[in-house]
């Protein structure tokens, strides 16, 4: 450091003696009068005259090989120059004021240099006191980010206070909140700025259309013709991949998969990508895309070539809420709903009646010899307590009831199914943060529905054998091993009072539409495609957090390859075991494997179905627009008593013909099963005993008549037995069909023939036609490994290969549109704040920026007599109309135009 009165180090080597004045050294810390006197004036004259010398030779010699150029020209600018030293050491010399100039002159530097633009402002006089005021509370550290010194409560007070509100179910958002706050230790203003610029950001976000949809949206064309609504309807979904030349160089955004029993799952899937502007491309096993069968022949005269068989249940429970997701994907230019109605299944008489279900044993006297069929029917829970009450005396009101109790508390369980299925769409992590929030029904969906149904209904087994029957119909699997999650689904459904809606022209008529959607926006519907695997390559960059290799194509037994564009997708219908068993490439699957859990899942047993066409209209035969089922699964239990201490041993469901005996111990989430299973005997089938389901589903569809009078369709259903398939001791369980001659089918159809007479004995010399078809795939079966596995989501874990249909959720028309829902959310790629904070999917986007329809023109696809829907938005669930040129108004989401029934 410099000493007071001392030089510094080199200070007068540089300057010299000669620089020194009489007036004394220079002083450090000291500005003197002889600073321009005795030291800048001798050194600033010096070089002066050196310029000015250097000049006058330049004008001498012009040879010079540079210019000279210089402000000391001539003897007159140095005076002028040693006159202004003068002044300014006058000047400096003449009294203490030049210090504050140069002060002065300082400080304005220093502000300008410091507010910039903002000085005048800050300068003012008017706002000095506030700036003052903000210096002093920013000195003391009011604006920092962070808080200074302890914070409200104590770190671990803080930990277990969130912990707190996390167990009760309190929003990501407020916790993150309350975390920034009390952890971190973010100031209060500090937290409302980063909370106004994050709901900035989210309504944003939220207003954001989805990647590659068009600004304007496309304009969809009804499908029929305005002169005959019925043409249409005469022809399948989808064309023929026989008639079509196809470019090998066409690629598509995406691929979707479909089979005889994902045809309308894939073509919702398809329609909802298309809308978001995908380019998309149907390729169906079957020769109609819609899931309908046709008789291959047929020698009775009266029966028409081309006459569909609705072979799946399309059955529609909850028509409200379905109608509010089919919308995105049906509205065109004259109609929300793309003009599809829905009839209520059954009528006044009937109280319409959707299900007969017939359960051995239940509601059987010791005097009756032939099982007591129980009519499901629109009504709820009090129609169900009703009849309960009076076929299997259940209390002696709807509040005294055990079935409404037990309804009550599933439809309560039930609230938290879509959480449950929406955690399907988000990552591990998010999925942790908001474990505990999917309620009972993910840990019910684990565990084996017979503990439920003995530990909630343990006094009635009659009472017990209904509900399990209300609770899985679809498959014959009894209660002691179908998951809860099942059940619980399918008996909060039941508690609905609208009742079972059927599409008016069947599915034809749902799949037509979509598929116009779909073409409308450049994608195709193609049928008869068989395909032979999917196509790999390498992961690429982005793909790096992924497992598997790419997923780029398709390929076809003929030898045709369908390819996906770069970042394109290939959606599968064909359900999880069939697409990684059968379509992935054996070299793949070894190499990048399965998803998680898919090893301890089974394959449910296959179905078979049998078409039959009948001479005659339903109505004069007095056919039911319900599908009768018998349900062994849910056989009556066989309670004991023990005389001696009087306690009841409650007896467990099933006839015992099954294919495997587990027990009831719930199932860990990596689908593992606590015990082994065990072989059964050899499952054949069994006339009055074994699993069945007649349908008519001409008898749903009011406008049937006018397409094909005279004539009904019927579809038995039953599982196949050993003569057709064999399951395989395989990780998953999966069956293989097995070489059959004409001899078994002939013995099975008599069978079934039987069976059918004895329940209808008016179709007696009324068959016209019959035909067997199967054994088809039938999906997963529905046991709490289904639920359990983590690996069963759309998103697989090789890039680009998505999974929709009901295999994600459970089986039935709704859940394979809640499946296909799901899929087409995890291909377009929401995240997890898109879901979880701003509810934003994909049909909440299709909903604010297509389209709306002109509404003065709405119309209906296929025109009916008697028209039966629910209207959408409203508390009423039934309108009848009986004049097709009466006008109806209908609310769609707020949302009101006319529909032309």
């Amino acid at each position: 450091m410099v000493r007071m009165g001392k030089n510094p180090r080199g200070w007068g080597k540089g300057l010299g003696d000669s620089h020194v004045t009489d007036a004394g050294l220079l002083h450090v810390g000291y500005v003197t009068t002889n600073l321009v006197a005795g030291i800048y004036a001798p050194i600033l004259t010096k070089n002066a005259v050196a310029k000015s010398e250097a000049y006058a030779n330049y004008l001498v010699n012009k040879d010079a090989e540079s210019e000279v150029k210089t402000v000391f020209k001539n003897e007159d600018v140095i005076n002028e120059l040693n006159e202004f030293l003068r002044g300014l050491s006058k000047e400096l010399s003449s009294g203490p004021e030049w210090k504050a100039r140069v002060n002065a002159s300082k400080f304005e530097r220093r502000l300008n240099e410091k507010y910039g633009i903002l000085r005048p402002f800050l300068t003012d006089p008017r706002f000095e006191p506030y700036v003052r005021f903000f210096q002093r509370k920013h000195a003391l550290g009011h604006f920092r980010v962070t808080r200074r010194g302890d914070g409200p409560l104590p770190l671990s007070s803080s930990m277990i206070l969130l912990f707190m509100l996390h167990r009760n179910k309190v929003r990501v958002d407020a916790l993150v909140l309350g975390f920034l706050f009390l952890v971190v230790g973010l100031q209060p203003w500090a937290l409302v700025l980063s909370v106004a610029i994050c709901v900035k950001w989210l309504e944003r976000r939220k207003n954001e259309r989805p990647k590659g949809m068009s600004k304007k949206g496309v304009v969809v064309e009804p499908y029929y013709d305005e002169s005959d609504h019925h043409k249409s309807l005469l022809e399948p979904v989808g064309v023929p991949l026989e008639n079509v030349k196809i470019s090998n160089e066409e690629e598509y955004d995406c691929i979707l998969l479909s089979n005889s029993s994902s045809g309308p799952d894939v073509l919702y899937c398809a329609a909802l990508l298309a809308r978001v502007g995908k380019r998309v491309l149907v390729l169906s096993t079957e020769d109609d895309a819609s899931g309908c069968r046709t008789l291959n022949s047929s020698s009775h005269k009266k029966w028409k070539a081309g006459i569909p068989f609705d072979v799946n249940d399309s059955k529609v429970g909850r028509i409200t809420q379905q109608q509010n997701l089919l919308a995105p994907a049906l509205c065109n230019r004259v109609d929300y709903q793309g003009g599809i109605r829905f009839a209520q299944i059954g009528g006044e008489a009937d109280g319409y009646a959707y299900d007969i279900i017939t359960v051995p044993g239940m509601g059987k006297g010791s005097d009756d010899e032939d099982d007591i069929p129980f009519v499901l029917r629109a009504g709820g829970v009090k129609t169900l307590a009703e009849d309960a009450c009076f076929f299997l005396g259940d209390g002696w009101a709807e509040e005294d009831s055990a079935i409404t109790s037990f309804l009550t508390q599933c439809a309560s369980l039930n609230v938290d199914s879509s959480k449950y299925f929406l955690a399907k769409l988000l990552p591990d992590w998010a999925n942790n943060i908001e474990k505990g929030s999917n309620g009972t029904y993910g840990e019910s969906a684990c565990r084996y529905a017979g503990v439920f149904l003995k530990m909630l209904l343990p006094q009635s087994p009659h009472v017990r054998s209904l509900a399990a029957a209300i609770g899985l119909r679809s498959e014959n699997l009894s209660p002691n091993k179908s998951s809860m999650a099942v059940h619980i689904s399918n008996c909060a459904t039941a508690c609905s009072p609208e009742g079972y809606f059927y599409p008016i022209g069947g599915p034809r008529s749902l799949c037509l539409a979509l598929q116009a959607t779909i073409e409308a926006h450049g994608g195709k519907v193609y049928t008869g495609a068989k395909l032979k695997e999917l196509i790999f390559t390498e992961n690429t960059e982005d793909d790096k957090g992924d497992n598997g290799g790419r997923c780029v194509g398709v390929k076809l037994s003929s030898g045709k390859v369908f390819n996906t564009s770069g970042d394109g997708s290939v959606v599968s219908g064909h359900g999880f075991i069939p697409t990684f068993l059968q379509l992935i490439p054996e070299s793949v699957r070894d190499k990048y494997g399965v998803p998680s859990g898919l090893p301890a899942l089974a394959e449910r047993r296959p179905l078979m179905h049998f078409l039959i066409g009948i001479d005659g209209d339903a109505e004069d035969l007095e056919l039911p627009a319900a599908d009768w089922w018998r349900l062994p699964g849910a056989a009556l239990p066989n309670d004991k008593i023990n005389n001696l201490t009087g306690e009841v041993k409650l007896g467990d469901f099933g006839n015992g013909n099954e294919d495997e005996d587990v027990d009831n111990s719930p199932v860990n989430d990596s689908g593992t099963e606590v015990k082994k299973v065990s072989n059964a005997c050899k499952v054949k089938f069994e006339e009055g005993k074994s699993w069945m389901r007649v349908s008519f589903p001409s008898a749903k569809d009011p406008s049937w008549k006018e397409r094909y009078p005279g004539v009904t369709t019927c579809v038995v259903t039953i599982e196949a037995d050993d003569d057709f398939v064999q399951l395989l001791d395989s990780k998953p369980k999966v069956y293989v069909p097995l070489k059959f001659g004409e001899g078994e089918v002939s013995r099975l159809q008599d069978k079934v023939l039987s069976d059918v007479m004895r329940l209808y004995p008016q179709l007696e010399g009324k068959i016209l036609c019959r035909e067997f078809r199967g054994p088809i795939r039938g999906g997963l079966s529905q046991n709490p490994e289904r639920f359990a596995a983590k690996g069963i989501r759309p998103k697989t874990n090789y890039p680009g290969l998505f999974i929709c249909g009901s295999d994600l959720t459970i089986d039935g028309f709704s859940g394979g549109v809640v499946g296909s829902w799901l899929a087409a959310n995890a291909v377009i790629g929401y995240n997890p704040v898109d879901h979880l904070l701003l509810q934003k999917n994909i049909t909440y986007d299709l909903r604010q920026w297509l389209p709306e329809p002109e509404v003065d023109a709405g119309d209906v696809a296929v025109p009916f007599k008697k028209y039966i829907t629910p209207p959408m938005g409203t508390e009423s669930h039934i309108t009848t109309t009986e004049d097709t040129s009466d006008s109806a108004e209908l609310s769609n989401n707020g949302k009101s135009h006319k529909k032309v029934n």
